[in-house]
């Protein structure tokens, strides 16, 4: 649970500040600049999700192959 708020602390900040920074600076395409921050944004978290954030909370063993012999 404190891992979770530390990284909810670390991470969600910057996201809150670039949002803003977006919603300060968008003028008339606002909502393009947000739609295209959070496109990014979610692209980005899917690809590290697996790498940095999920090993955080999990442990992960791999998985034996084991392949039938045809009798």
């Amino acid at each position: 649970m404190l891992m979770g708020l530390g990284l909810m602390v670390a991470v969600g900040p910057p996201i809150v500040a670039a949002i803003i920074i977006i919603v300060q600076k968008g003028g008339p395409y606002l909502a393009l600049y947000l739609w295209a921050f959070m496109l990014v944004l979610s692209l980005v978290l899917m690809a590290l999700y697996p790498i940095l954030i999920a090993p955080l909370f999990n442990k992960f063993t791999p998985v034996s192959l084991f392949i039938p012999h045809n009798s």
